[in-house]
């Protein structure tokens, strides 16, 4: 089965993080892009601008890493933030270890209750944030990552973004869910997805690792990933 796959980075972290998973994926099925970031991800609408026009290049499906898990709903649900339509394929989604508007409200901000309160506590310079890998204690974050050099390639394409990134909304159209959508989880970070994911009748793998696997051991998810491809594209 060859099928063409687009990879959405979180907005914290940047593109190149998804590289080595992108290189083992497309030896399982087929091309394999990483869509691109604004070159100042400041709000939610300029991501979702970004993620629209690389679906909009062709995919059959996507999968959302992190953050980006906010931004499936907009792209497969109808009509974006910006008033035009996205595409009219109906796109096989994988929520790859990733935050999902999982209630049913029509709209969804950039970060759960309480991780935006943890994002408020964090230094401020000229409206900026640090780089995501800056947010936690060297020894928490290094291991996440396969060597030292990882961390500070990773930390050198971070965006610093603001704030208010995190208080932006982005639409949540009803009906979303439905369709091919699958969920790829490392540990149980988000064990609230996985609930949402499962009881919305997605195809959901659980597996041991930590939120950057697919950074620690590419080919291992990459075949966890095209297991499920196959398994929602039939």
């Amino acid at each position: 089965m060859s099928s063409r796959v687009l990879v959405l980075p979180s907005p914290l972290l940047g593109p190149e993080t998804y590289e080595p998973l992108a290189v083992e994926l497309a030896r399982l099925t087929g091309p394999v892009v990483v869509a691109d970031l604004p070159v100042d991800p400041r709000t939610p609408q300029s991501v979702l601008a970004a993620f629209e026009s690389a679906v909009d290049q062709g995919a059959d499906v996507v999968v959302a890493h992190s953050n980006a898990g906010y931004y499936l709903p907009a792209l497969v649900g109808g009509r974006a933030a910006a008033g035009r339509p996205v595409t009219g394929r109906q796109l096989a989604t994988v929520a790859m270890d990733a935050a999902l508007p999982t209630g049913a409200a029509s709209d969804t901000a950039l970060a759960p209750t309480g991780f935006a309160e943890f994002v408020a506590s964090l230094p401020v310079v000229n409206d900026r944030l640090p780089v995501w890998p800056a947010w936690w204690d060297s020894a928490d974050i290094q291991p996440l990552f396969p060597d030292r050099a990882w961390l500070e390639r990773v930390s050198r394409e971070a965006p610093r973004l603001s704030p208010s990134y995190f208080t932006g909304r982005l639409p949540v159209p009803a009906g979303w869910q439905a369709g091919a959508r699958g969920y790829l989880a490392f540990g149980d970070t988000y064990a609230d997805e996985v609930a949402f994911a499962r009881a919305s009748g997605w195809v959901v793998r659980q597996e041991a690792g930590h939120h950057l696997q697919h950074l620690a051991e590419p080919a291992a998810v990459a075949r966890s990933l095209h297991r499920l491809i196959v398994e929602l594209l039939g």
